[in-house]
């Protein structure tokens, strides 16, 4: 039995993911953005290397004063010295030059410095060494330190004063903000990402957009996604689908596989759009090639159904291979049904078994499900009907109805741990109140019996109506029935001949004898009454061939 299959997303996981994707852009691009800094240190295209712009720098800072300004020029000749030896690899000479000058004060030099301890130049990397001598140089204005200890303060580097953003964020809060002052783009994504989060500064949903919207108006496709987002949920900004989506297209157009996700969800549920699944399904292609196990697994899904795509059971199969491959415990469950019903792939039980259990330790409920059947059949694994009680009862601790059903027919049976009655009882109940006809039809069969429970015919009809209601055969023999002896409800022949009718539709062969028995205390017109009734309750003609809503 195949489940999970769900074509939606869940919006607040994908902001996290575009948070994870934050993440990964300021731990590799950000670091190579820093050591592009000192790659060509005499370049005449970069404005933070060489001396020049440092110098002008400090001269039109507050508070210098004539001496500082002296003090700077003297220090210009011997900085570039240092910046042209960097360059050149003679690490000693530069080091020894930096230190002098930074010791002196010259906020460049304690930069370059910082940057040498951080990258291990010529020194054994020293992290603690670095923060050192960035600070100095961030306390006197270095806007490239700023930058640097933001980058270092939300990675987590300086691991020896700093486990992590989210546990100590305050320091990675008060150099960002200065950074994202003064325009810094990352610093503007981690600004936004500590109002969100509530770390390092108090959460506050308005100021996450506004500097989301700073970061955004520079052209980070990260930004555009977050703040995409924040309008999707109305958190910080009024609720507008359309401005979402306007924001999650700029930043899918500059490639940014998690907004092209999250624009294929947009257009795949018509929100800020019409709906179109063609469309969905190509913002989706487009995340899936980068390697969005989300969009793989959505894609998967699209062509498991045939919606926006032609129907193609080994496309799914190849997309949910790709997803499940990175983890992606929805993807894994589906790959594994595929492979237990040879769907798009040569069929191989114990191959469904493996990909099931891959999801199932990951706590996805549906395939703890699944797995526990194959345990309790022995499909593709040696049957153990105590590891499979234990699966189910994994899922059923989740509320997936069909394992607390389950759960609860070991427990009556004493399949796989010791037989409680009552516990059935309460697991059926719980799988019952989320709607499961069968569990429904043995609650009412346990109140029937007084097994587990109280014995309460009219408390068992009550069950055995719902149940018969949704079309189950059980169900709908048990209410006939309780009409038939009139057990916790008036006696009906009528009522009762309805129910084994539509039982016995289904096959119930003792609905088949008891309709022979009825008719036998009934009158033409009565048994006329009763067909007319059943035939309201069948499906019409055009409605036969329908798959279920």
């Amino acid at each position: 039995m195949l489940k999970g299959w769900n074509a939606g997303g869940d919006m607040d996981r994908r902001r996290s993911r575009f948070w994870l994707a934050l993440v990964f852009f300021v731990c590799v691009g950000g670091q190579a953005q820093l050591a592009g800094a000192v790659a060509d240190p005499l370049g005449p295209t970069d404005p933070f290397d060489g001396g020049d712009f440092v110098r002008l720098a400090a001269v039109s800072a507050p508070g210098h004063t004539n001496r500082n300004r002296v003090l700077d020029a003297l220090w210009e000749a011997d900085r570039a010295i240092g910046l042209k030896a960097r360059a050149n690899g003679d690490y000693a000479k530069a080091q020894d030059i930096f230190r002098r000058l930074a010791e002196q004060g010259d906020r460049a030099a304690q930069f370059q410095l910082a940057d040498m301890y951080a990258k291990g130049e010529g020194v054994p990397q020293d992290n603690i060494e670095a923060l050192h001598w960035y600070e100095q140089a961030a306390e006197q204005g270095d806007f490239r330190a700023e930058d640097a200890l933001c980058l270092y303060f939300v990675q987590g580097t300086f691991r020896e004063k700093i486990v992590s953003l989210l546990q100590d964020a305050a320091p990675a809060a008060r150099w960002c903000r200065k950074a994202a002052e003064h325009g810094s783009t990352y610093a503007q994504e981690w600004l936004g990402t500590m109002y969100d989060l509530g770390s390092g500064v108090s959460q506050d949903y308005a100021e996450a957009a506004r500097w989301w919207r700073r970061a955004a108006d520079q052209g980070s496709a990260i930004a555009q996604a977050n703040l995409g987002q924040l309008y999707l949920e109305g958190k910080g900004v009024r609720r507008d689908d359309a401005e979402a989506v306007k924001w999650y297209r700029k930043a899918a157009e500059q490639g940014f596989a998690g907004a092209q996700y999250g624009l294929g969800l947009l257009y795949d549920g018509g929100r800020g759009v019409p709906r179109d699944r063609a469309e969905a399904a190509r913002w989706y292609q487009k995340a899936a090639e980068q390697g969005d196990a989300g969009a793989q697994f959505n894609l998967g899904v699209m062509y498991g159904t045939g919606e926006g795509v032609p129907r193609d059971d080994a496309e799914a199969a190849r997309w949910f291979r790709k997803a499940a491959e990175q983890g992606d415990p929805a993807a894994q469950n589906n790959l594994g049904g595929m492979y237990l019903n040879g769907e798009g792939v040569k069929q191989d039980v114990a191959a469904a078994a493996r990909w099931f259990r891959k999801s199932a330790k990951q706590g996805f409920p549906d395939a703890q499900y699944n797995l526990g059947l194959m345990l309790e059949r022995g499909q593709g694994v040696p049957r153990d009907a105590a590891a499979a009680a234990q699966w189910y009862r994994n899922a059923a601790e989740q509320g997936f109805a069909a394992a607390q059903y389950n759960l609860g027919v070991a427990y009556g049976k004493g399949r796989g741990v010791r037989r409680e009655l009552a516990e059935a009882a309460r697991w059926y109940r719980k799988a019952a109140e989320q709607g499961l006809a069968v569990a429904q039809n043995a609650l009412g069969v346990a109140y029937t019996a007084g097994q587990g429970v109280r014995k309460s015919k009219s408390t068992a009809v009550h069950w055995f109506r719902k149940a018969a209601d949704q079309g189950d055969p059980d169900g709908q023999y048990n209410l006939g029935l309780a009409y038939a002896n009139g057990d916790g409800v008036r006696r009906s022949y009528v009522r009762a001949y309805l129910w084994w009718s539509l039982a016995a539709d289904q096959g119930v062969r003792d609905a088949q004898k008891g309709l022979a028995v009825l008719a036998r205390h009934m009158t033409h017109a009565e048994i006329a009454r009763a067909r007319r009734q059943a035939d309201a309750f069948r499906p019409r003609p055009e409605e036969a061939g329908a798959p279920p809503e």
